[in-house]
């Protein structure tokens, strides 16, 4: 899609807010219009015209629309009237659309937002842009009431050395998913064992 066909089919959707009339306001809605864009151009102009008219039917509020409702709205009306859209690749990762979600945080304020990135399965253009840094989801804690019970079990001593060494094996082995922090508690139940051959 050309930059002044996504700017006309824009147009309908910048209305349902105030003009930009300072520089500020003007500077944001460049970027704003950038980030758009940069997610959405391997869009036929046609069908993302059809794409903002969805979107500005429902649109309104605080929040404009970001990427993800655009390409949202794309895969709705593609399946109701079965575009065929140009993949990139059979990529499974992204279903072709060659994007993927993600959430990023800016590196001198810490604010977090959700992204969407050229998808790492099929482009090489992975990278995030200057001053941001992609966010790495904080390891889980479990909830579970069997994890928690294994925990418990390990720190009992119900289990020895050797059978947490057995079980690791077989963990491994079988790539069995265990909890991250069973395995590590077996790991160290298990080090007991070789710390105990070396005396």
């Amino acid at each position: 899609m050309r930059r002044d066909d996504f700017i006309e089919s824009m147009g309908p959707i910048l209305s349902l807010w105030k003009l930009p009339k300072t520089d500020a306001e003007q500077d944001h809605q460049k970027a704003y219009l950038s980030t758009i864009f940069d997610s959405v151009g391997w869009m036929d102009s046609a069908q993302f015209d059809e794409v903002c008219r969805k979107i500005a039917q429902t649109a309104g509020g605080m929040k404009k629309p970001m990427p993800k409702d655009f390409i949202g709205a794309f895969k709705d009306l593609s399946s109701k009237k079965n575009w065929t859209k140009v993949k990139i690749n059979n990529c499974q990762q992204c279903e072709g659309l060659g994007l993927v979600d993600t959430s990023v945080m800016k590196i001198d304020t810490l604010e977090h937002h959700k992204a969407m990135k050229p998808c790492p399965g099929c482009r090489s253009d992975t990278g995030i842009a200057e001053g941001w840094i992609e966010d790495v989801p904080p390891p889980i804690k479990s909830e579970n009431k069997a994890t928690n019970w294994m925990l418990n079990e390990i720190e009992q001593d119900y289990y020895s050395p050797k059978a947490a060494q057995d079980l690791l094996v077989k963990i491994d082995e079988e790539k069995i998913n265990f909890p991250e922090e069973v395995v590590k508690a077996l790991v160290e139940k298990a080090g007991k064992e070789v710390s105990g051959d070396i005396r």
